[in-house]
């Protein structure tokens, strides 16, 4: 992926289920293919037991000064500027990360979540680049006046960024060639710099671009062909989980204004474990006995001067415990509120969140030619294709197993297939990944078969909450029912994006410590 030419041309949206757009040929490619033997990591049996919670009873109650519900970006940050405290973090997953999350694999990392981030300028917000830098993740260069990251070795090299793959043929910089794409590019490049992250530092004069989606704010002002709107659609689903259509103007002109990306080349940043690597570094220093994991927080009540918490223990044959507690920060998706502090639901009753599924092909290492690291897949022959985002080759990051080579692929649904998405929807869905990166390469569906070692899923049914218009710049925080309840998270209207959310978690824990 070229940083500074990074418009493709992409599906446009389709709002109908893929498994109503199956044909014979598809299915005649399934039965070649035969059933897969998948490794499924999901966390929805267990989540589903916050509707059930008063079947379980109590088993013990423990006293804590601080909970933190969540164990993303946003929770693990709260817990690292809290480390010294009476503190515990309560994850339903048995690993940390979220969205950010990663898996262990003969003794490499694979990426399961967000899996890269960029070069920082120095008009970002100064409390969170400093944080960062005191975790020893990034450094500031004076000679480009930006914020780059220490560990080298974890750049990708720009002649290994990416290419795209759209209808049989490599597609580059697609939007360069058209006039149209050139004038959307320029209309863009009037706000660079001025729409800083985190997103509450953006200047209240640029506000107006929250409230009407992109495509209404571009409709009247430019004239754009179906190839450039296909291209904006497919970059926001992959950033912001909807389309033009869906996420705000102010969203989407971010992607385009926020980093020089045309001015000159920007740094891209991607471990093989993606953004869990800012996971571990925020874990550090922190004691094992203070993160619970596989723990479901099933209810909050007031309770005195603080809190009584209801708390599922997965590990322990789903007992429940009972945490009293004196402030919470909450770190984990809004959505569950309805159950676990219906209070503060209404705030947030809003949201959609998009579903993702990544699926790890783990292949033998010496099957496939070199490799690119982004590799865009674009096609229209069937509404599954709008979804799927493509994959990351781990043959162009740093790694140190030699004996196998991963390519990481990313699916995006629209809000509602998170209800009909079925376990046996998992096989079809990966066949259908298998297949497209088949032609990419110009192998056999058959050969990639062969050449599998292992295949892990990853679905998470409430990803990214989706930043339509309206939803940036209203921190609920301001109206909380609870002076020490506290939210953190980018579904607290943020961008779904790294820094935000770390720069949440930074503002969740200022806000109890002036509570007090």
């Amino acid at each position: 992926m070229n940083r500074r030419f990074f418009l493709r041309l992409s599906p446009a949206f389709l709002s109908l289920p893929y498994l109503n757009a199956c044909n014979s040929s598809t299915s005649t490619a399934n039965e070649k293919l035969g059933k897969l033997d998948l490794t499924i990591f999901s966390d929805r049996a267990f989540g589903h037991l916050i509707t059930q919670e008063n079947k379980f009873s109590a088993v013990e109650t423990i006293q804590k000064d601080i909970l933190i519900v969540g164990g993303g970006i946003a929770g693990m940050t709260a817990l690292h500027q809290l480390k010294d405290e009476e503190v515990v973090l309560c994850e339903l997953s048995d690993s940390l990360g979220g969205t950010a999350g990663a898996v262990r694999f003969q003794n490499e990392w694979l990426c399961q979540g967000a899996h890269y981030d960029l070069v920082y300028p120095e008009t970002f917000g100064e409390s969170v680049l400093k944080f960062m830098e005191n975790l020893q993740v990034i450094q500031y260069e004076k000679i480009t006046g930006s914020w780059s990251f220490v560990d080298k070795q974890f750049m990708i090299f720009p002649e290994k960024e990416g290419r795209t793959w759209h209808n049989q043929q490599m597609r580059e910089d697609i939007i360069a060639e058209t006039a149209d794409g050139e004038a959307f590019l320029q209309f863009a490049k009037q706000f660079e710099n001025r729409l800083k992250l985190p997103t509450r530092l953006i200047d209240p004069q640029y506000h107006f671009l929250n409230q009407i989606s992109l495509r209404k704010i571009l409709e009247p002002k430019l004239k754009l062909s179906e190839s450039v709107w296909q291209a904006l659609d497919y970059q926001m689903l992959d950033d912001f989980g909807g389309t033009a259509s869906q996420v705000s103007a102010l969203a989407g002109i971010y992607y385009y204004a926020s980093r020089p990306y045309r001015s000159k080349d920007t740094e891209v940043f991607s471990p093989p474990q993606g953004n869990y690597y800012f996971i571990q570094k925020l874990g550090e220093p922190i004691a094992s006995e203070k993160i619970w994991l596989n723990h479901l927080v099933t209810k909050i009540e007031k309770s005195g001067k603080g809190f009584l918490v209801e708390v599922i223990d997965g590990k322990a044959k789903n007992l429940k415990k009972k945490i009293e507690c004196k402030q919470i920060i909450y770190a984990a998706n809004k959505h569950a509120l309805k159950y676990v502090f219906p209070p503060d639901y209404p705030l947030f009753a809003q949201h959609e969140y998009a579903p993702w599924m990544v699926i790890n092909l783990v292949l033998q290492a010496d099957f496939l030619p070199e490799g690119f690291w982004q590799n865009e897949i674009i096609s229209q022959k069937s509404t599954m294709a709008k979804s799927f985002l493509g994959f990351v080759d781990s043959d162009a990051q740093y790694h140190l197993q030699k004996d196998f080579r991963t390519l990481t692929t990313y699916f995006c649904f629209p809000p509602n297939y998170r209800k009909t998405l079925q376990d046996s929807d998992y096989q079809e869905i990966t066949q259908y990944a298998i297949r497209e990166i088949s032609q990419y390469f110009k192998v056999k569906p058959e050969q990639l078969y062969q050449a599998l070692v292992q295949v892990l899923v990853k679905v998470m049914g409430h990803a990214m909450a989706i930043p339509k218009p309206d939803f940036l710049f209203a921190d609920k925080n301001t109206q909380r029912r609870e002076p020490n309840l506290v939210y953190a998270g980018v579904d607290n209207s943020r961008l779904p994006l790294m820094l935000e959310a770390m720069d949440s978690g930074l503002e969740a824990v200022r806000l109890l410590k002036m509570n007090g």
